[in-house]
């Protein structure tokens, strides 16, 4: 994700859906079923071949690495900390990944 992605009207756009669906349980069901849980299933997959060849740990549960991947990710994007860009993406996860990967299985 690009910073500009963020930071532009698709960045607005989420934060605007994200805090409205916090008064409205329609569209928070809405922006879980059709935004949130579509990508989380893939992103679930891909955990889930990491973990099959190897390259995660057997014990890795994919909904909580997704937890710690996505919250710093929504975090950022909802209170303005930093820019959402590639480079932020991948330190998120090497620091999350090589963390889980040192715990003991």
């Amino acid at each position: 994700m690009s910073s500009s992605a963020s930071s532009g009207r698709p960045g607005l756009l989420v934060r605007s859906l994200l805090a409205e669906a916090q008064f409205d349980p329609e569209l928070k069901r809405a922006f879980r079923d059709r935004w949130i849980m579509k990508r989380r299933a893939k992103a679930q997959a891909v955990i889930n071949a990491g973990i099959l060849v190897g390259e995660l740990p057997t014990a890795t549960d994919p909904d909580v690495l997704l937890d710690a991947l996505y919250g710093g990710l929504y975090y950022r994007l909802l209170v303005g900390t930093g820019p959402l860009s590639d480079a932020y993406v991948e330190v998120v996860w090497r620091t999350v990944v090589r963390r889980r990967s040192e715990r003991p299985a």
